[in-house]
């Protein structure tokens, strides 16, 4: 059962692109009068004095969140054909770079207000980003639970938040769909990784 509610997780996830702990982004509108403020997976506290109007996407997993709630976008990073379907609005946004290898003057040169990065690979360039007074919001996307929350950052973001609640929802109905249907006594399964040098098996976690 516990394998099955792993390939659930990975199931939404793969719904989302369409194509670790839980994350502890939060978000609320602050009483300076700012337009946002929230807190990104760094734990640190991004204040948006307004609405972002040029927001550029450092990963696929993040455009998407974009994607979900129709969001804008002046930048993004390259999207390979085999990995996902790129959105329709977004075929002729500019190019900053695959994930892995952003160029920092491509983002700099689509003059963004707000950048959204990954936590798996753009700590450093967030850094560089800040330094020119750049806002950046810094999320992971591991778990169901990260896929929620982003969902409602960045609906905060765009201030789309009933859109972002929509798709929530809609991922909810799938996961039931899966889990109403699995058997209450499930088969026993292992999940295994295999290469060429050694042979690792999924856990519980």
């Amino acid at each position: 059962m516990k394998k099955i509610c792993l390939l659930i997780v990975a199931f939404c996830l793969v719904l989302l692109t369409g194509c670790a702990p839980q994350n502890d982004a939060s978000q609320s509108s602050g009483s300076s009068g700012a337009y946002a403020v929230v807190t990104d997976d760094r734990g640190r506290v991004v204040t948006l004095a307004r609405k972002p109007q040029r927001v550029v996407v450092l990963s696929t997993s993040l455009l998407n969140f974009a994607a979900a709630v129709d969001g804008d976008l002046a930048g993004r990073a390259t999207v390979k054909a085999e990995d996902a379907s790129l959105p329709e609005k977004y075929q002729h946004v500019p190019d900053v770079g695959p994930v892995y290898n952003v160029s920092l003057e491509k983002v700099l040169a689509c003059q963004p207000d707000l950048v959204i990065a990954s936590a798996d690979h753009h700590e450093k360039l967030a850094a560089q980003l800040e330094e020119s007074h750049i806002p950046v919001l810094v999320l992971k996307t591991k778990t169901y639970d990260d896929v929620k929350r982003n969902l409602e950052v960045i609906g905060k973001v765009y201030g789309k938040e009933e859109a972002a609640k929509a798709k929530e929802d809609e991922l909810d109905q799938a996961v039931h769909a899966v889990t109403d249907a699995v058997p209450a006594q499930g088969k026993r399964v292992a999940i295994l990784h295999v290469t060429p040098s050694s042979v690792s098996a999924e856990l519980p976690s």
